[in-house]
């Protein structure tokens, strides 16, 4: 009997399970997919969101549209995004800058990035390097920093 009943749960499991997923699914097709880049269109952001969209578009059946809102490190796009509906589907391809860096160097951004978005996943990993010129006497960026604090307003950087 042990046995009957534990296929008996199994059975059930997998049947509610089944049910479930038919329940959960969503039509996505009642209105477009909107992928929002705040960045110019041929840049990094821009053609990472072209080539996510391309598979998202394969696996859903249809294709998001890349929307590009270019301007003011993203907080143009962040703030599109913060303010659509919350139904899934508008989406915001972003880096840290946007949504942590703005926070910090600006002293006001229309959004709150803890309560106006939510993480679905990372899709790329960017390495970026600091450099400086050779004739600059500074062989880290401990002595880069003690070089400005020593010499205020005499360095530049971009």
């Amino acid at each position: 009997m042990k046995n009957n009943s534990r296929i008996f749960v199994l059975f059930a499991c997998v049947v509610g399970l089944a049910l479930a997923g038919s329940a959960l699914a969503q039509d996505l097709t009642a209105k477009p997919l909107r992928i929002v880049v705040g960045f110019a269109p041929g840049g990094s952001h821009d053609i990472i969101a072209r080539v996510l969209g391309a598979r998202m578009g394969a696996s859903l059946n249809q294709q998001p549209i890349v929307d590009n809102r270019t301007g003011a490190n993203g907080i143009i796009a962040a703030d599109y995004v913060a303010k659509a509906a919350p139904d899934g589907y508008t989406m915001m391809l972003t880096g840290m800058s946007t949504l942590v860096l703005n926070q910090l160097v600006y002293q006001k951004v229309p959004y709150d990035t803890l309560k106006d978005f939510a993480p679905v996943t990372g899709v790329a990993a960017v390495q970026q390097i600091f450099v400086a010129h050779p004739g600059l006497p500074v062989k880290s960026l401990k002595e880069l920093a003690d070089l400005a604090k020593k010499s205020p307003g005499k360095l530049t950087s971009a």
